[in-house]
């Protein structure tokens, strides 16, 4: 061996090695969290988190609604009692809390990061009983492309990775050694991770214990004394969950990703983010597709991609009769088929290419060790060949990893233009991004609470209860909305750059109000109006464009008996909400026609009538549009469009 072989094997056996790993991967988030999201990513799941820190630091659980539970509903958040509450366990939001109480708010992206690389080398030495084998793992785990994408964000994926391979560790050490004091470890462990992710932890648990179930079969018996030190580490995490679950939503047993929408759950059918978003019907093929998405593009954040994926099959393959690659086998499989049935592998799988198998990164853990045991045994057969696939490895890494970050990167910058536009409004405004269901479901820097207000307050664009908002609180009120349509907002590969305009919202009040609408379209396309009182259908109208390419209508409203007379509509006195919708279609009856922008008004019980002007952008879901919608809306800016509301007797 020559002397920098030797070094370097020294190295790689040294009890020092993942200690250097640590650190490396402190830095590694560190520098990811600025250099690739100094603004947060394009996921979210960030937000969320942050809104729950936010609550942790004044001692609360959850937030009150502030009365008006439809304009301040957080993105993936329930309702319950008058008080708002994320639909996410406390684990990881307590490890942010950390960072964030020292005055170290990047600490928990290092603890997470380093985490999951120590916890890859622990288990690599449980399973092989090797340093060196141990210490290479490690070292392919942190140089994965998933590593540097994922470790500079708010979320718990490589938390709950490294909390999951130090619990597989521990549990084969107490099969191994009989020791109570690795049961203990490995319950507590467990729990840490269910009170992180918890299906997560259901997985681990139901992975590593059919391994020993079937490994140990004959002496399953004898292991039972081992079961009591478990529950004793593993219960007080299950105790904390159902407190925060009864705390949130009422009941014990009720998790709050159910009491957010009951539709966000496993098994196929209909299912749903959040109550005012799609449903989708989750079908035994699209979780085929899903899946074998997940599974082709899992070798490209890998070392070495589809190379390195080949030299873990040929480890595990030269390997196989040894009980250290069955248990590594059974995890690589556990988290494919336990995710099987959870929709979540469909929406995932539409940012696969972006941001690496989320629900699989796992599996990168034992599959770094399988890698580490294949470089052995190529090093045994031939060490100039495998320098070369080393080499190659690299050189297919490097450009992966620098593509997927300079992506993410690009995302993340151009998501900052709401914030941008948010920074030139007035303290103490109401800023309502459009169009938008929820809190920060565009505008991630836009966390607000009622019991807490911050410099400005963000509403959502949508239900009667923002005119009321607006109209109470006495202060000025701006609609803020992107340069292109919200369908083109979805995070992609081909995503561009927009900017977001400033619209200041006006509070029109009268008692006799005539609507007067514009709508700018492409010649080929049909302009529909509708109007409806408290959803059901009042009017309709579709106006034929001049050459000129612009229609208008006008509908006079009239209140209880006033007639409207034919080219208007009559509302019923007391409270009402009206809304006026423009959609544009292809068809000649407008049958095809996708909404573009809303106007809502309220009929107060006197028969007074309040609005905001202009409207609000009313988008649908990116992914319900097919591609040909996509580029005609594309053509049809949101400035294009505006409805206008006059009045005689504006009080």
């Amino acid at each position: 061996m020559s002397g920098l072989g030797a070094i370097v094997d020294r190295a790689l056996r040294s009890r020092w090695y993942p200690v250097g790993l640590a650190v490396v991967a402190g830095i590694v988030a560190v520098a990811t969290k600025h250099l690739v999201y100094p603004d947060l990513s394009w996921n979210r799941d960030e937000p969320v988190y942050l809104f729950q820190v936010d609550l942790l630091r004044d001692g609360q659980l959850t937030s009150t609604d502030g009365g008006y539970p439809a304009a301040f509903h957080p993105w993936l958040s329930a309702h319950h009692d008058g008080r708002f509450f994320t639909q996410y366990p406390l684990g990881w939001p307590l490890a942010i809390l950390l960072g964030m109480v020292v005055g170290l708010p990047d600490l928990s992206l290092v603890l997470a990061c380093a985490l999951a690389v120590v916890g890859t080398y622990v288990l690599a030495v449980e399973v092989t009983g090797r340093r060196k084998v141990a210490a290479v793992a490690a070292t392919l785990f942190l140089c994965s492309p998933i590593v540097a994408v994922q470790s500079g964000v708010y979320l718990t994926y490589l938390f709950a990775t490294g909390l999951g391979t130090l619990f597989a560790a521990a549990v084969l050490a107490a099969v191994r050694t009989g020791a109570r004091r690795w049961a203990l470890a490995a319950g507590g462990l467990v729990g840490a991770v269910f009170i992180t992710r918890p299906f997560d932890a259901v997985v681990w648990a139901g992975g590593v214990g059919v391994f020993v179930l079937v490994a140990e079969r004959r002496r399953l018996r004898s292991l039972l004394r081992l079961l009591p030190a478990f529950l004793v580490g593993a219960v007080p995490f299950l105790v904390v969950q159902l407190v925060q679950n009864w705390w949130t939503t009422g009941s014990a047993t009720t998790f709050a990703i159910t009491a957010a929408d009951p539709l966000d759950a496993f098994g196929f059918g209909d299912r749903r983010l959040m109550p005012l978003l799609d449903t989708f019907d989750y079908t035994p093929v699209t979780a085929v597709r899903g899946t074998a998405k997940h599974l082709f593009f899992l070798p490209w954040f890998v070392v070495g991609s589809h190379l390195g994926a080949l030299v873990a099959l040929f480890g595990a393959w030269r390997r196989r009769a040894e009980r250290s690659v069955r248990v590594l086998l059974v995890l690589c499989v556990a988290f494919p088929i336990g995710y099987f049935p959870f929709w979540g592998i469909h929406i995932s799988s539409l940012t696969t290419r972006i941001s690496g198998p989320i629900y699989y990164i796992p599996v990168y853990a034992p599959l770094c060790i399988l890698a580490a045991l294949g470089f052995g045994e190529l090093a045994r057969w031939n060490r100039r060949a495998t320098a070369a696939v080393v080499a190659a490895c690299l050189l297919i890494t490097v450009p992966v990893t620098v593509g997927r970050l300079g992506l993410n990167r690009h995302l993340g910058r151009i998501q900052h233009a709401w914030a941008d536009a948010v920074a030139e409004i007035p303290d103490g405004a109401v800023v309502v991004p459009s169009p938008s269901p929820y809190i920060f479901y565009l505008a991630p820097q836009g966390i607000t609470r009622p019991d807490a207000p911050g410099r400005v307050t963000y509403a959502v664009d949508a239900d009667p209860e923002l005119v009321d908002l607006v109209d109470r609180s006495g202060q000025p009120a701006y609609l803020v909305r992107a340069s292109v349509p919200a369908a083109l907002l979805a995070p992609t590969e081909d995503t561009g750059a927009y900017t977001v305009d400033v619209v200041p919202l006006d509070l029109v009040r009268g008692d006799a109000l005539r609507l007067d609408v514009s709508v700018a379209a492409p010649r080929s396309r049909i302009v529909v109006v509708d109007v409806t009182v408290d959803d059901q259908p009042a009017w309709s109208s579709t106006p034929r464009l001049p050459g000129r390419g612009r229609a208008y209508v006008t509908a006079q409203l009239g209140i209880d008996r006033a007639a409207a007379g034919d080219d208007g509509f009559v509302v019923p006195a007391g409270g009402h909400r009206i809304d006026v919708t423009i959609s544009l279609g292809s068809a000649a009856d407008g049958s095809d026609a996708v909404p573009i922008e809303q106007q809502r008004l309220l009929v107060d019980a006197d028969g007074t009538l309040r609005g905001l002007s202009p409207g609000r952008v009313y988008r649908p879901d990116p992914y319900a549009l097919a591609d040909g919608d996509l580029r005609w809306l594309d053509d049809v800016p949101s400035s294009s469009v505006t409805v206008t509301l006059s009045d005689d007797h504006v009080s």
